[in-house]
């Protein structure tokens, strides 16, 4: 069964944004706040994925209400 990877990028007391990588699911940036998700995105590398991490640590309180 392939293996599934979670690296968090940032977190915070309420919020955590994270990368989610699977062989077969590719590259998934998710941000939980209060221990519920609020985006998940398909990105298309790695790269991309660490990048949109960081961007939503800048938008994330536009996000929830």
């Amino acid at each position: 069964m392939p293996s599934i990877t979670i690296q968090t990028i940032w977190k915070t007391a309420s919020e955590q944004c994270e990368i989610v990588f699977g062989p077969l699911m590719g590259y998934h940036v998710r941000l939980w706040v209060k221990g519920r998700l609020i985006v998940d995105e398909l990105m298309a590398d790695a790269q991309t994925a660490i990048a949109r991490a960081w961007d939503l640590r800048l938008e994330w309180p536009g996000l929830v209400e």
